[in-house]
């Protein structure tokens, strides 16, 4: 097996113009195709507990029952970083040895409070950490991969230069 870069699948445009910019970032790829090489991916899609909602009282105005919805919705926020960066010191704690970097971010789905953690592994280790992933953890929890390592890429830099960008309106 190689190490593959998973790159963008079905960009459109002039063969030259892709080639250029492949070529432009050929450097980058080649320090990727070092650093990853002999690695997979495995990603840990959790689901963080719910906060637990303010006290309300019984009887609000118009203004601030607004403003104890906003209160409420900046929580919940809170919590859930909060939540976040306990499961990501819980992973890196519990299963440090079983992988070579973590990456978390909010999951791709309809539960706003599902998180993805994405482990960088070397290549044949994904029963080991799937295994141990799942001692444990209540459920829901759902493994996938190994996965190329998509989530360790170097990211690209901004299309646009900071010349190249539209004037600012004043503040």
């Amino acid at each position: 097996l190689e190490t593959v870069l998973p790159l963008r699948f079905g960009t459109l445009g002039r063969e030259e113009d892709l080639v250029a910019k492949l070529r432009a970032r050929r450097a980058e790829f080649v320090a990727d195709l070092a650093r990853l090489a002999g690695t997979e991916e495995l990603t840990a899609h959790f689901v963080l507990p719910d906060a637990e909602p303010s006290a309300e009282p019984d009887v609000l105005s118009p203004g601030a029952a607004y403003l104890l919805a906003r209160r409420q919705r900046y929580e919940r926020g809170d919590a859930r970083r909060a939540a976040l960066a306990r499961l990501v010191a819980e992973c890196r704690s519990q299963l440090a040895g079983r992988f070579l970097d973590l990456l978390a971010e909010r999951s791709a789905g309809p539960s706003a409070d599902a998180v993805a953690v994405h482990f960088l592994i070397r290549r044949g280790t994904a029963d080991d950490l799937a295994a141990a992933l799942g001692r444990g953890r209540p459920a829901p929890l759902r493994v996938s991969g190994p996965w190329p390592v998509y989530h360790f890429l170097t990211p690209p830099q901004p299309l646009l230069t900071a010349g190249d960008r539209p004037p600012q309106p004043p503040a």
